[in-house]
C-alpha cells in the first residue's frame, strides 16, 4: 500500500499559482516570532492585511462554501495552500481566529440561512473582527500571564478561585496577550 502523497498535474499548477500569489501578495517585513504574545500590533495588521487578501481570493478559509464567501474548494486544493503557506512560516488564517474557526463552521451547521449572509461572508473574507473597534467582551482573561488560550473560566474552576467574570478589552498593540 502507497502512503505517500501524490498531486495531479492540475494540482501542480495550481500549487505554482499559490507560490506566485503569495510572493506578490504577503507583506514584507513579517516576523515569525517563536510565542505568538511577541506579536506586535504592526506584525499583526501585516498579517490582517494577508488575511483580507486571501478573504478576497477565497483562500482565507478554502473549503467553506463559495456561496458564504469562501473558496469553494476541495480539501486536496486546500492542502495545496496550506502547504505553501506553511513553507513561509504562516498558516491559515495567518493571525488567531478562533471565532472564525468554531463560530463559522457553527454557524455553517447550526445557523438559519438568514445567520449565514449576515454572518458568514464576513468571517470568511477576514471582515468580522472589524467589529470589535469598541472592545471586546472577554470571559476569564483578568490575568493574561496564566489563562489565555483555555476554555471561558477554566483556570478559575480548577484553581477554586473564588470569583470570575468578564472585562472588555480594547485591541492595543498588546492585544489580549493571547
Amino acid at each position: 500500500m502507497e502512503f505517500e502523497i501524490t498531486y495531479s498535474a492540475e494540482q501542480e499548477k495550481f500549487r505554482e499559482e499559490v507560490k506566485v500569489w503569495l510572493q506578490e501578495n504577503v507583506p514584507s517585513g513579517i516576523e515569525h516570532p517563536a510565542d505568538s504574545t511577541d506579536l506586535t500590533l504592526d506584525q499583526y495588521l501585516k498579517r490582517r492585511e494577508l488575511g483580507y487578501k486571501l478573504g478576497e481570493k477565497g483562500w482565507l478559509w478554502p473549503t467553506a462554501p463559495q456561496e458564504y464567501g469562501g473558496g469553494g474548494l476541495d480539501v486536496e486544493h486546500s492542502i495545496v495552500i496550506e502547504e505553501e503557506i506553511d513553507k513561509i512560516g504562516l498558516s491559515l488564517p495567518p493571525y488567531y481566529d478562533s471565532g472564525g474557526r468554531l463560530g463559522g463552521n457553527s454557524i455553517l451547521v447550526w445557523g438559519s440561512e438568514e445567520q449565514k449572509q449576515e454572518f458568514l461572508p464576513k468571517i470568511f473574507k477576514g471582515e468580522i473582527l472589524n467589529s470589535s473597534k469598541d472592545g471586546i467582551i472577554s470571559f476569564h482573561h483578568g490575568d493574561n500571564r496564566w489563562n489565555r488560550g483555555s476554555p471561558p473560566a477554566f483556570w478559575e474552576v480548577y484553581f477554586k478561585k473564588p470569583s470570575t467574570g468578564f472585562i472588555i478589552q480594547i485591541l492595543t498593540e498588546k492585544l489580549d496577550g493571547g
